[in-house]
């Protein structure tokens, strides 16, 4: 069995949710956040996750995993989004 330990689940709310904490505590952080996010998530990556549910960023997880021979994966939210690594987790738990 292959198991990927440390997968990250994006989603546009988790990528405001980190620029809204960033910016309450260090307002100078904005620019910062904002010139790297376009060289870490391209803006057109962006873009997309805001059109995709959980569960066809899970379909194109169980795809790529198939791809690449991996059984299971553990997703890591990037940001304080339980509710959301909980929801994706249930659509495939046998492999999330």
């Amino acid at each position: 069995m292959t198991v990927d330990a440390h997968v990250h689940l994006i989603t546009s709310e988790m990528i405001e949710d980190i620029k809204k904490k960033f910016d309450s505590f260090y307002p100078e952080a904005k620019k910062v956040i904002e010139e790297t996010s376009k060289k870490v998530l391209h803006p057109e990556f962006v873009k997309y996750l805001s059109t995709v549910s959980l569960k066809d960023q899970a379909d194109n997880w169980l795809k790529v995993m198939d791809e690449n021979g991996i059984d299971k994966a553990v997703f890591f939210p990037v940001s304080e989004r339980p509710e959301q690594i909980m929801e994706f987790a249930k659509i495939a738990p046998e492999r999330f």
